[in-house]
């Protein structure tokens, strides 16, 4: 469960973000940040698959929650290959990365039990 409530947390601020984009354009100018709304939309695309999946896997559905997996694993190379063209702060990469690595570490260890 504390794999998948994370999993939802970040989605969930995946999808305010680009939320905050949108309502406060001055956030997105200067040098490539007409990108900003454009990276946000698509990490916001993984997130509702990811909320989706969180969803059903809640509800019981063990390929739900390897789709959570994968769509956290997904959005950090997203991050990563989107960093070519704006600039991601690397720490703010490793840190995503490591709370994937968590989500992914959770779920795995929720799987690995057997259904009760």
């Amino acid at each position: 469960m504390a794999g998948l409530l994370l999993a939802g947390l970040l989605a969930a601020l995946d999808v305010a973000a680009l939320a905050i984009l949108i309502a406060r354009p001055p956030l997105s100018e200067g040098h490539r940040g007409g990108l900003l709304p454009v990276v946000a939309s698509s990490f916001a695309v993984v997130a509702v698959v990811t909320l989706v999946g969180v969803i059903l896997a809640w509800r019981g559905s063990r390929p739900a929650a390897g789709t959570v997996m994968a769509a956290r694993v997904a959005r950090v190379a997203m991050w990563a290959a989107w960093g070519a063209l704006v600039e991601i702060q690397p720490s703010a990469l490793a840190g995503h990365a490591v709370l994937t690595a968590l989500v992914v570490v959770l779920l795995v260890r929720g799987l690995s039990r057997s259904p009760v």
